[in-house]
Protein backbone atom coordinates (compact mmCIF):
# COMPACT_ATOMS: atom_id res chain seq x y z
CA UNK A 1 0.00 0.00 0.00
CA UNK A 2 1.56 3.48 -1.25
CA UNK A 3 0.28 6.19 1.16
CA UNK A 4 0.86 10.11 1.25
CA UNK A 5 0.00 11.98 3.82
CA UNK A 6 -0.67 15.87 4.16
CA UNK A 7 -2.43 18.31 6.35
CA UNK A 8 -2.37 21.69 6.77
CA UNK A 9 -4.10 24.26 9.47
CA UNK A 10 -7.17 25.39 8.38
CA UNK A 11 -5.26 29.23 10.13
CA UNK A 12 -2.06 29.53 8.99
CA UNK A 13 -1.00 31.49 13.01
CA UNK A 14 -2.21 28.20 14.24
CA UNK A 15 -1.49 24.39 15.23
CA UNK A 16 -3.01 22.36 13.21
CA UNK A 17 -5.23 20.11 14.98
CA UNK A 18 -5.81 17.20 12.62
CA UNK A 19 -3.52 13.73 12.37
CA UNK A 20 -3.02 11.33 9.79
CA UNK A 21 -0.63 8.26 9.85
CA UNK A 22 -0.30 4.98 7.93
CA UNK A 23 1.38 1.91 9.25
CA UNK A 24 1.88 -1.33 7.01
CA UNK A 25 -1.73 -2.44 6.29
CA UNK A 26 -3.78 0.68 7.36
CA UNK A 27 -3.99 4.31 7.64
CA UNK A 28 -6.43 6.71 9.90
CA UNK A 29 -6.77 10.85 9.63
CA UNK A 30 -8.49 12.41 11.98
CA UNK A 31 -9.87 16.35 11.67
CA UNK A 32 -9.90 17.98 14.89
CA UNK A 33 -12.19 20.69 15.39
CA UNK A 34 -12.66 23.09 18.07
CA UNK A 35 -14.25 26.26 18.60
CA UNK A 36 -11.84 28.60 17.96
CA UNK A 37 -10.43 30.50 21.07
CA UNK A 38 -13.42 29.53 22.94
CA UNK A 39 -13.03 27.61 26.40
CA UNK A 40 -13.05 24.02 25.37
CA UNK A 41 -13.54 22.32 29.11
CA UNK A 42 -10.21 20.83 28.14
CA UNK A 43 -6.35 21.52 29.77
CA UNK A 44 -4.63 19.69 26.86
CA UNK A 45 -6.11 20.94 23.62
CA UNK A 46 -8.15 20.13 20.19
CA UNK A 47 -3.75 19.05 18.68
CA UNK A 48 -3.34 16.84 21.80
CA UNK A 49 -6.82 15.34 21.56
CA UNK A 50 -6.69 13.98 18.10
CA UNK A 51 -3.16 13.08 18.12
CA UNK A 52 -3.48 10.49 21.28
CA UNK A 53 -6.78 9.20 19.43
CA UNK A 54 -5.42 8.69 16.17
CA UNK A 55 -2.03 7.20 17.85
CA UNK A 56 -4.16 5.00 19.65
CA UNK A 57 -6.16 4.16 17.07
CA UNK A 58 -3.55 3.04 14.31
CA UNK A 59 -1.96 0.85 17.40
CA UNK A 60 -5.41 -0.77 17.75
CA UNK A 61 -5.66 -1.48 14.18
CA UNK A 62 -2.60 -2.46 14.01
CA UNK A 63 -1.92 -4.72 16.32
CA UNK A 64 -5.29 -6.40 16.17
CA UNK A 65 -6.12 -6.49 12.42
CA UNK A 66 -8.61 -9.32 12.46
CA UNK A 67 -11.10 -6.76 15.33
CA UNK A 68 -13.66 -4.36 13.79
CA UNK A 69 -12.59 -1.30 13.09
CA UNK A 70 -15.60 0.82 15.30
CA UNK A 71 -14.51 -1.54 18.02
CA UNK A 72 -10.84 0.00 17.62
CA UNK A 73 -12.42 2.73 18.10
CA UNK A 74 -14.11 2.53 20.52
CA UNK A 75 -11.51 1.01 23.01
CA UNK A 76 -9.56 4.11 21.93
CA UNK A 77 -12.05 6.69 22.77
CA UNK A 78 -12.19 5.06 25.67
CA UNK A 79 -8.33 5.24 26.99
CA UNK A 80 -8.80 9.07 25.75
CA UNK A 81 -11.22 9.46 27.88
CA UNK A 82 -9.32 8.13 30.76
CA UNK A 83 -6.44 9.72 30.28
CA UNK A 84 -7.52 13.26 30.86
CA UNK A 85 -10.99 12.48 32.36
CA UNK A 86 -9.91 13.67 35.85
CA UNK A 87 -8.25 16.96 34.76
CA UNK A 88 -10.97 18.00 32.14
CA UNK A 89 -14.92 18.76 32.03
CA UNK A 90 -15.36 16.14 29.37
CA UNK A 91 -18.99 17.07 29.45
CA UNK A 92 -18.72 20.51 28.57
CA UNK A 93 -19.91 20.90 24.82
CA UNK A 94 -17.02 22.93 23.15
CA UNK A 95 -14.80 19.84 24.08
CA UNK A 96 -12.27 18.91 21.51
CA UNK A 97 -13.60 16.57 18.49
CA UNK A 98 -12.71 15.10 15.80
CA UNK A 99 -14.10 13.25 12.68
CA UNK A 100 -12.13 9.77 12.01
CA UNK A 101 -11.64 7.59 9.25
CA UNK A 102 -9.56 4.80 9.10
CA UNK A 103 -8.95 2.35 6.81
CA UNK A 104 -6.80 -1.02 6.39
CA UNK A 105 -5.79 -2.44 3.00
CA UNK A 106 -8.29 -5.02 1.61
CA UNK A 107 -10.36 -5.17 4.61
CA UNK A 108 -12.99 -2.08 5.75
CA UNK A 109 -12.99 1.10 5.50
CA UNK A 110 -14.82 3.46 8.03
CA UNK A 111 -15.97 6.72 8.81
CA UNK A 112 -17.57 8.63 11.96
CA UNK A 113 -17.29 12.00 14.25
CA UNK A 114 -16.15 11.26 17.66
Amino acid sequence: MRVALASLSADPDSRNEDFAAAAPGAAVLLDGAGVGSAETGCTHGVVWFSSTLGSLLLRSITVQPARPLADCLADSIGLVRALHEDTCDLTYRASPTSTVVAVRAGGECWSTSS
